[in-house]
């Protein structure tokens, strides 16, 4: 019996605060587009700024002028690959591809250097190595290619065939 009880209070309260909420919004909801019509003034002065578009253009300048550093970076790189030397690379005659990684600085300065993808060959991989230490300093990148960063990673292949 004592349960029985309980769900009847309880109804009962509820349809009562419904009603009473309902007038509030609309009270509130003439106020909002007061405010709103204040947004769309503010919002005319912030389409002037709009004008700062045009620098789109010259990001496809600096495609250009990346993949023409590039380029020239990867035609120094291959000054500075060696063949394996020595009477075991005679002997096997290696040929394969080498991926190398440096980080550049914007001066050039060579921070850090690696092979990305090795060859198979062993002989392959340690002359990839010496090419990269004996990498100290190459032409810097230009002021506004790479995003402005300060430092920059690139990868090279060292194409390694028989001569």
């Amino acid at each position: 019996p004592k349960p029985v009880p309980k769900p009847e209070p309880k109804p009962a309260p509820k349809p009562e605060p419904r009603p009473k909420p309902l007038p509030k919004p609309a009270v509130a909801k003439p106020v909002e587009p007061v405010q709103a019509a204040s947004k769309p003034i503010a919002s005319a002065p912030v389409s002037p700024p709009s004008p700062p578009a045009p620098p789109a253009p010259p990001k496809v300048d600096t495609q250009g002028i990346e993949g023409g550093y590039l380029k020239g970076l990867r035609n120094d790189l291959d000054g500075y690959k060696q063949y394996p030397t020595g009477r075991q690379a005679s002997l096997e005659r290696p040929s394969g591809e080498v991926v190398v990684w440096l980080l550049v600085d914007r001066q050039g300065r060579v921070l850090d250097s690696g092979i990305q993808t090795q060859a198979s060959s062993m002989l392959l991989n340690r002359a990839a190595t010496n090419s990269l230490r004996r990498i100290k300093q190459v032409k810097p990148f230009p002021e506004q290619a790479f995003g402005g960063r300060n430092e920059q990673r690139f990868t090279a292949t060292f194409n390694y065939s028989v001569q």
